[in-house]
């Protein structure tokens, strides 16, 4: 799945929210958008997440246009809400998109000063991002590694080739290993 695969969707769905989450609390972290917002929906029976091993509210938002949904999926996904970092994604008929792609990496080292943000910003620059996720304890405080999936093969690829340079006075290199059907590693430095 690439950009163009993207078009026209105008839904986001967004995974392990807090559990005092209130629809309230949703309205006011996407209230740049609310023109453009149709519905927001918080489902505070999440089904069990077996990958997780727990129950955790989860919410849906449909906008109005795919370039809105886009633009707040790009600048609000990894930002905290009630001490949780939001992963938005795009809501998928078919989770398998999701969770049998195989242009998967898995981030290992990563120092403690770096937020979910910036990998996620770091990571985007190669191509796009179906979700990602920084390990965090109960705290919040980062355990150190997470995972990005790409929306296709070619984006994987260039984070293996090529090596970012997040502008910080940082110079922590972490290492960067497929999760898919090779494997190579990287290194790249925020």
């Amino acid at each position: 799945m690439n950009s163009q695969n993207q078009l026209g969707k105008t839904v986001l769905f967004i995974s392990e929210l807090p559990e005092n989450i209130v629809d309230s609390d949703l309205e006011i972290f996407f209230r740049d958008y609310k023109d453009y917002i149709l519905m927001i929906q918080v489902d505070r029976n999440g089904r069990m997440f077996e990958a997780y091993g727990s129950r955790s509210p989860r919410a849906t938002i449909v906008f109005k246009e795919h370039d809105k949904a886009e633009e707040a999926r790009k600048n609000l996904n990894m930002r905290r809400l009630k001490g949780k970092t939001l992963n938005i994604m795009w809501h998928e008929k078919d989770n398998s998109v999701r969770y049998n792609n195989t242009a998967n990496i898995f981030i290992k080292g990563i120092s403690p000063t770096i937020t979910p943000r910036e990998v996620y910003v770091v990571f985007s620059k190669f191509g796009e991002i179906i979700s990602s996720k920084l390990c965090e304890d109960e705290d919040g405080k980062s355990r150190g590694y997470g995972y990005v999936s790409y929306s296709d093969q070619d984006s994987l690829d260039k984070v293996v080739t090529i090596h970012a340079k997040y502008p910080s006075d940082t110079n922590n290199e972490v290492l960067v290993q497929s999760i898919g059907n090779s494997l190579f590693a990287a290194n790249v430095q925020f």
